[in-house]
């Protein structure tokens, strides 16, 4: 279960911090989300309003032909909803949590592990408790990398 979790925040977290521009970020969570936009260049062509119109249509809804924050939450809900059903796929992922599990999974993710929250993870499938931890997050980047990160 970690090693799924860790490999999915990573990705999460290493391609759209990086990605300095909401168009750059769309375009990840398009190509994540399998709607191909070719190159992550921050440029909105055909290609990538093809790609957000066909994402659109799958969830019933209709892009209005412009970027914003709205779009960019949008995308992020697809690709954790599409990650949540495979997820409920894999036979350790696909298990209910016990009191234990929903402790160690509390203290991991640095939330803390009280009563209250124990109980409310105790007999949901631990896809679906990954899914609302990293819905929850928005991708931003809460400290700025220090400049070494940028030099080459």
């Amino acid at each position: 279960m970690l090693r799924s979790f860790v490999f999915v925040f990573l990705v999460f977290a290493g391609s759209l911090t990086c990605a300095e521009t909401i168009e750059k970020r769309v375009q990840t969570y398009l190509n994540l989300s399998g709607y191909n936009v070719g190159t992550v260049d921050g440029i909105i062509g055909p290609k990538t309003r093809k790609s957000m119109t066909l994402a659109y249509q799958d969830i019933g809804r209709k892009f209005d032909n412009s970027i914003d924050d709205e779009d960019l939450s949008q995308l992020r809900q697809i690709y954790f909803d599409q990650q949540r059903m495979l997820w409920r796929n894999d036979p350790i992922l696909s298990k209910v949590m016990d009191v234990a599990d929903a402790r160690h999974f509390l203290e991991r993710t640095g939330i803390g592990a009280n009563l209250f929250d124990i109980r409310n993870l105790v007999g949901v499938p631990r896809a679906d408790v990954i899914h609302a931890l990293l819905s929850q997050m928005d991708g931003a980047v809460q400290t700025p990398f220090p400049d070494f990160v940028f030099d080459r």
